[in-house]
């Protein structure tokens, strides 16, 4: 039982799904307030300190080159709210991202719901659409979407929130590709090369989201 005992590092991992919301219930605490909690403490923190909160925060060698250099349509859905998403990239440079639209936070729907609307976007029809994200269930709530995010190619990077066993999973997906961090910055480059390698079918256009 939960508190019997402490728990390994690799237990919480593959536990995470039930532990959440059985230690929240355990401790009286509720997500939306948590997460309004948090926004403020983030807030307060940069109004009182903006360098102190950025200074921590730093970008992948290569990433911020690769996103500036980039010719594609790119999109950001995050978990972190909005503001704090765009804050983090104009501090560090990132021109693609100066527009807030292109950049979808938390409180501006799933990731999936987000992914949809991008996909049935005018602008996107028969356009090859490739979605890079860091954690495997998030990919594979994707799949589980069926056609209606059957435009989007996938990615799962092998940083962030994923471990071994999960780019391991990833593996046997057909609709997901794996990509280290100097791939990430060569499919921002070049991504007909990569709808070529991994898709059979070339769209007209291509369109990158990183989640």
């Amino acid at each position: 039982d939960i508190g019997s005992r402490p728990l390994t590092v690799g237990e919480v991992s593959a536990n995470w799904g039930e532990l959440l919301p059985r230690l929240m219930d355990k401790w009286g605490l509720d997500r939306q307030e948590m997460i309004d909690y948090f926004g403020q403490v983030r807030d307060d923190w940069m109004a009182e300190d903006l360098d102190g909160w950025l200074r921590p925060n730093r970008m992948y060698q290569g990433v911020v080159e690769a996103l500036n250099a980039s010719s594609v349509d790119m999109y950001i859905i995050t978990t972190k709210q909005q503001r704090f998403a765009h804050a983090l990239l104009k501090d560090a440079g990132c021109t693609k991202f100066l527009d807030k639209s292109k950049i979808y936070g938390l409180g501006m729907g799933t990731k999936t719901e987000v992914m949809a609307d991008l996909q049935r976007r005018a602008e996107f029809e028969g356009r090859t659409l490739h979605f890079i994200e860091d954690r495997l269930k998030t990919l594979q709530a994707v799949i589980g979407k069926g056609p209606e995010l059957g435009s989007w190619q996938l990615y799962l990077c092998d940083w962030g929130y994923n471990s071994p066993s999960d780019r391991n999973q990833a593996l046997v997906e057909d609709r997901i590709a794996g990509v280290d961090l100097a791939e990430f910055c060569d499919l921002l480059q070049r991504p007909k090369k990569w709808t070529a390698q991994v898709m059979p079918k070339v769209g007209k256009g291509e369109g990158v989201t990183i989640g």
